[in-house]
C-alpha cells in the first residue's frame, strides 16, 4: 500500500514539475545565469571561447568570452539569461547554436583533434535535447539565410509568400524531427512560438523600403500579417527577435498621420494594445534602446512611461544601468565644455593641436550605433600612438551638447573630443563631404588630406594606415 502511495506521489510530483516547466515559458529571472561548461581534449593551440545570446533588457550585446589553453581541460562561462533564449557557442573556427535556460549548466565535450568540430560533441543539461535539435537543423537547412535573402525580392507580396513558405517548411522540419527524437513538451511549445516570432521579425524587416516610406495606407495594409496571437504572446516575450519584431511593428504603426504628433512613438501607441506581461517587457526594452541612443531621450521616455509598467523588475535594472552611466558632476561638465564652445574656439583648438601631427578624425553623432561601436577601438588608437606625432580626434555633430557630454563620459573617450555646434558642423561636413556616419578623415603631418570617408576604420586597418604615414 505504501509503495503504491509513494509511486502515485512521485508520478504526481513529476506531472506538477512538468506542468510548471511549460508554464515557465516567458517567465522572468532578473539575476539568472546559464553556465556553459566546455570539456575539451586535444586542443592544438590557445584559442578564444565565447558564448552569445540576444540583447539583455538593458540593450547591451550579451557576450562573454575567455581563452582556453592548448591541451586538455575544462572551461566554464556564465552568461546572463533572464529567460529561455537561443544563443551561439564559438571556439576557434567552429560554432554551435545552443538553447540557454536560466540556472542550467550546459556541458559540451569537444575534441580539438577532430575535424568534425561540434557535430559529434556530447551535450548534457536541460537544454541538451534542444541544442541537439538546433545542431541538426543548422546542418540540414538554411532557413534563416533564406529568410534574409527573401527580403530582397522587389515586391512585398512576393516577399511575404516566400517567408510564409519558409515558416511552413521550418515547422514541418521541426515536426518531423520531434517524431524521431524525444523532445520536452515545453521546448516543443517554445520552438513553435520562436519559429513564428522569427518569421514575423523577417516580415516586418522587409517593410523598410522606399515605396512604403510616405505611404502609410500601404504600410498599414502590409502590417496585417501580424495576427493578435503573434502580437501578444507572453510565452515568447523575452526572446530577442520577438522584441525586435514588436519594436519595428509599433514604430511603423506610429507613423499614422492621423495620430497626434506627441503620441507617435512605439510606447504610446502600444500602451493597452497588449497584455500587461508582454507590454512590461517590451516597454523596458524600448526605454533601454531610447536611453542607449540618447541620454536625454531615454530619460524622457523613462519618466513618461515608468508609471505604466506594472512589473518594476523589468524597468529598474534599466534605470540602474543607464542612470549612473550618464550621470555627470559639475566639474565633468565644465571640463568637457572647454573643448566645444563655439566655432572660433573649436577651430582654434583644432588648428593649434594638429600642427606637425598625423590627424585621424572621426565624425559621429550620439544616436549612431556604428559610431558608438567604434569608440573602444578609437581609444585603443590613442593608447597605441601615445607619445608619437599622432592625434586621434572625435567631432560630434547633429546632437545636443548635453547628450554629447553624457555619451562621451559613458564611453570614456580618450580622443581629442570636440563638439560642433550647427554652424561649425555645417562647414566641416561640407568641407569633408560627409554623407554617412561614422565618417573618418586621415591627414598627414604636412596637412595634406590622405582620405576622407576612409575605408579603414579603427576596428579594421586604421592603425596600419597611420603606421604607414609615420614610416614615411
Amino acid at each position: 500500500m505504501h509503495l503504491y502511495i509513494l509511486t502515485f506521489v512521485l508520478l504526481f510530483s513529476s506531472f506538477i514539475s512538468h506542468a510548471q516547466t511549460i508554464n515557465d515559458l516567458g517567465k522572468f529571472y532578473p539575476d539568472a545565469r546559464t553556465v556553459v561548461r566546455l570539456n575539451y581534449t586535444g586542443n592544438e593551440r590557445a584559442c578564444r571561447l565565447s558564448i552569445s545570446s540576444g540583447r539583455t533588457l538593458v540593450g547591451e550585446n550579451n557576450t562573454v568570452a575567455d581563452l582556453i589553453p592548448a591541451g586538455n581541460g575544462s572551461k566554464e562561462l556564465a552568461i546572463a539569461v533572464a529567460g529561455i533564449q537561443s544563443g551561439h557557442l564559438y571556439i576557434d573556427k567552429y560554432w554551435l547554436p545552443v538553447l540557454l535556460i536560466p540556472a542550467d549548466t550546459l556541458t559540451i565535450t569537444f575534441n580539438g583533434n577532430s575535424a568534425s568540430g561540434f557535430s559529434t560533441a556530447a551535450i548534457t543539461g536541460k537544454g541538451a535535447a534542444a541544442t541537439l535539435y538546433y545542431r541538426a537543423r543548422e546542418k540540414d537547412t538554411a532557413f534563416q539565410n533564406d529568410a534574409i535573402e527573401a527580403r530582397k525580392l522587389p515586391a512585398i507580396q512576393a516577399v511575404f509568400q516566400r517567408l510564409d513558405s519558409l515558416r511552413n517548411a521550418e515547422l514541418s522540419y521541426f515536426n518531423t524531427y520531434r517524431q524521431q527524437h524525444k523532445l520536452p513538451d515545453w521546448f516543443v511549445q517554445f520552438e513553435q512560438d520562436r519559429i513564428r516570432a522569427d518569421n514575423a521579425f523577417f516580415h516586418v524587416q522587409s517593410l523598410y523600403r522606399d515605396s512604403l516610406t510616405n505611404n502609410f495606407a500601404a504600410l498599414d495594409e502590409a502590417l496585417r500579417f501580424a495576427t493578435p496571437d503573434i502580437l501578444d504572446n507572453p510565452r515568447i516575450r523575452l526572446h530577442n527577435l520577438y522584441q525586435l519584431f514588436l519594436r519595428d511593428y509599433w514604430r511603423f504603426k506610429a507613423r499614422n498621420p492621423a495620430i497626434d504628433k506627441a503620441q507617435r512613438n512605439a510606447l504610446a501607441i502600444s500602451l493597452n494594445q497588449m497584455s500587461q506581461d508582454v507590454w512590461d517587457a517590451f516597454a523596458a526594452a524600448m526605454i533601454a534602446e531610447y536611453w542607449k541612443m540618447s541620454p536625454t531621450g531615454g530619460q524622457f521616455f523613462y519618466d513618461k512611461f515608468y508609471p505604466f509598467i506594472k512589473d518594476k523588475r523589468f524597468i529598474d535594472p534599466v534605470k540602474n544601468h543607464f542612470g549612473p552611466l550618464y550621470q555627470l558632476s559639475g566639474t565633468q561638465v565644465q571640463q568637457r565644455l572647454t573643448t566645444g564652445s563655439g566655432v572660433g574656439h573649436d577651430s582654434l583648438a583644432l588648428a593649434e593641436a594638429m600642427q606637425g601631427n598625423i590627424v585621424y578624425i572621426g565624425f559621429w553623432f550620439v544616436s549612431c550605433p556604428p559610431c558608438i561601436a567604434e569608440m573602444p577601438y578609437e581609444n585603443a588608437l590613442v593608447d597605441r600612438f601615445q607619445g608619437k606625432p599622432v592625434k586621434i580626434v572625435n567631432i560630434c555633430v547633429h546632437s545636443s551638447k548635453e547628450d554629447w557630454i553624457r555619451m562621451s563620459k559613458a564611453k570614456n573617450l580618450k580622443t581629442l573630443n570636440l563638439y560642433a555646434d550647427k554652424p561649425w558642423a555645417t562647414a566641416l561636413l561640407e568641407k569633408f563631404s560627409v554623407a554617412a556616419f561614422p565618417h573618418y578623415v586621415l591627414i598627414d603631418a604636412k596637412g595634406k588630406l590622405v582620405c576622407s570617408g576612409c575605408g579603414s576604420r579603427p576596428s579594421t586597418n586604421a592603425a596600419q594606415e597611420i603606421e604607414k604615414l609615420l614610416s614615411q
